[in-house]
């Protein structure tokens, strides 16, 4: 997030990741790829099912800093097993960021329990909004929602009802949008009113898709069967 392909990203958010030790790895990855200092950050989860865990890097030679330390909060507790929130802040703006792993809605009760996943996102959104409509947001992640971006039906819909909304950055680009092997956008980024208004320093320009090259055929699903979605911020002033 926060810069064109192929430079150093701003933060990356990672689901679906083992403990510390695999961040760091990653940390120590991007920092000798882009000669920049990326620190981690990571709050262990609760999914007792996998033991998976979300994490991100942060480029902190970009001049961002973390504002207190990563954590885990109770509006997403309990609905959310794997979910990290995040403070960034500048010299000029701020950005609340959460990471997040949605459950696949399997069973009779799957798409309830979805919902309710973001039912609690909005709480968690609302709560930073109600006090200043012009907050810096942002929830990324694998959200596994099978519906396309701009679907009625999508349980993220719950999202972008609210006042101020937050909005799909996918809701930008047009065509066919597929951020997984099996064609669908699993993996979303969303943004808070201001964010895609540009109205607290910090403007939505422009968002990428990226499909790895690593492999051929299956191989390519044995290496990630997720694209990378990158979201370019323009910073005003």
């Amino acid at each position: 997030m926060g810069c064109y392909p192929g430079e150093a990203p701003l933060f990356v958010g990672f689901q679906e990741i083992g403990g510390g030790e695999d961040l760091a790895a990653l940390a120590h990855s991007a920092s000798a790829r882009y000669g920049r200092t990326y620190q981690t950050l990571f709050a262990r989860g609760n999914d007792t099912s996998t033991g998976q865990n979300i994490g991100a890097i942060l480029n902190t030679s970009s001049g961002w800093g973390v504002y207190g330390r990563p954590s885990r909060v109770s509006d997403l507790e309990r609905e959310l097993s794997k979910h990290l929130v995040v403070r960034l802040t500048n010299a000029v703006t701020s950005m609340d960021i959460c990471v997040v792993h949605l459950r696949r809605p399997l069973g009779s009760d799957g798409i309830e329990k979805q919902k309710n996943q973001c039912r609690a996102l909005l709480k968690w959104a609302m709560r930073h909004l109600s006090g200043d409509p012009k907050a810096n947001l942002v929830i990324l992640g694998d959200f596994n929602e099978g519906h396309p971006a701009g679907s009625d039906s999508q349980a993220l819909d719950v999202l972008f009802q609210a006042k101020p909304p937050l909005v799909d950055a996918l809701s930008t680009l047009s065509g066919k949008i597929s951020t997984y092997a099996d064609g669908k956008a699993y993996d979303r980024i969303l943004v808070s009113d201001a964010i895609a208004k540009g109205l607290n320093r910090l403007k939505l320009e422009r968002v990428v898709i990226q499909p790895h090259r690593h492999g051929k055929g299956e191989e390519r699903r044995l290496y990630t069967d997720h694209f990378s979605v990158v979201m370019i911020l323009r910073l005003g002033r």
